[in-house]
């Protein structure tokens, strides 16, 4: 069974990206890690600690804030504080939710601020990739969460990137 980490404030979020993972004739297995948003982070720590074989880290949207200064973080918080559904609500339309689905909004500021402060770093990707451990990065091009030009001309360092030009977070092609 592989192991996959879910999103900020979503819950059984894989099977969003079931389609996706088939069109690139990825089959999930029991030797993979795989992440989505703030799970890529959850994912990569997996990896770190895991002293049992892993084949592939699959990043799906990784959060990656690296480029974002303390103020974003800071509006962040101070928005989701003063108003957690509505942010929630506009949070899911900007990752590209056009129905209905089973949210978490059992969420709470410390998730928040564990969400945008996480950072990736190369030395990790580097163990990693030095463990022989294949990394693939999926990104939407239109992703209004993630900046995902930075992201791409990060990871593509440390294995395969797939730049979907006209996807959004969840690496849906928008209408």
């Amino acid at each position: 069974m592989s192991e996959f980490f879910g999103g900020f404030a979503l819950k059984d979020d894989l099977n969003l990206f079931a389609n996706l993972l088939d069109s690139f004739e990825i089959t999930l297995n029991q030797y993979d890690v795989c992440g989505f948003g703030y799970g890529s982070k959850r994912a990569l720590d997996y990896v770190l600690n895991c002293n049992s074989r892993i084949n592939r880290l699959i990043l799906l949207s990784p959060a990656f804030f690296n480029n974002k200064d303390s103020a974003f973080l800071d509006s962040q918080i101070e928005y989701f504080s003063k108003n957690k559904e509505l942010y929630l609500k506009h949070f899911y339309e900007n990752i590209g939710f056009d129905g209905l689905y089973r949210f978490n909004s059992d969420v709470s500021v410390r998730d928040l601020r564990a969400f945008f402060e996480f950072s990736f770093n190369e030395v990790d990707l580097f163990r990693i990739c030095n463990r022989g451990i294949k990394i693939i990065v999926f990104l939407g091009g239109k992703d209004k969460i993630i900046d995902s030009t930075n992201a791409m001309e990060f990871f593509k360092n440390f294995g395969i990137v797939y730049f979907i030009k006209e996807a959004n977070h969840l690496l849906r092609i928008e209408k």
